[in-house]
């Protein structure tokens, strides 16, 4: 197949639905990983980057353009690089993966629990107006030039400064001691 010949498989219709629900079933069941008993800086780190990627794909799916999502996308895993670097390095080695029936069991039954809501969610949507699918996918709002304007800004802003707030306190807590969060002996 060629390239149009995708590009028409993506902008179907029905595709799009599926596209979108997917999405979502992907990002809720991300939600649902840290629940775990296992959890850990590494497994946090790797569902938000995860997470990171999911949102950046579905974002330049809807916006048509590829690098502000990942531009954000960048600026999100250096921030979390950084967060979780500092978090490795004071928390303990811990080797031994503790899993039992019971949460076993309570993970599954949640992710049972969301894919039934999944599934109730596309049902709901198939009927979907398409021609209101087509305002939302309008190619008008989501040009670049209108990035920094009065809509589109709020998210940008709330990243810098998110950002620059996990800088700060990060500093914060190194200078608090004058020497480095862990000793190697």
């Amino acid at each position: 197949m060629n390239l149009t010949n995708n590009l028409n498989l993506i902008n179907n219709y029905n595709n799009l639905m599926i596209f979108m629900n997917l999405m979502n079933f992907m990002l809720i069941f991300l939600w649902i990983i840290p629940l775990n008993s296992f959890l850990t800086p590494l497994t946090m780190f790797c569902s938000l980057l995860m997470f990171s990627m999911i949102t950046a794909l579905s974002t330049s799916w809807w916006m048509n353009i590829n690098w502000y999502p990942m531009m954000i996308m960048l600026m999100m895993i250096g921030g979390l690089m950084i967060s979780f670097m500092y978090m490795l390095s004071i928390s303990p080695n811990e080797m031994k993966i503790k899993m039992n029936f019971i949460n076993l069991n309570w993970f599954f039954s949640l992710n049972f629990i969301f894919l039934i809501i999944f599934m109730n969610d596309y049902f709901k949507t198939i009927n979907f107006n398409k021609h209101e699918l087509m305002k939302i996918n309008n190619y008008e709002f989501f040009i670049s030039k209108y990035m920094y304007m009065y809509p589109l800004n709020i998210i940008s802003m709330f990243t810098i400064i998110y950002l620059f707030y996990c800088l700060i306190i990060m500093v914060k807590i190194i200078n608090f001691f004058n020497k480095p969060m862990k000793t190697y002996n």
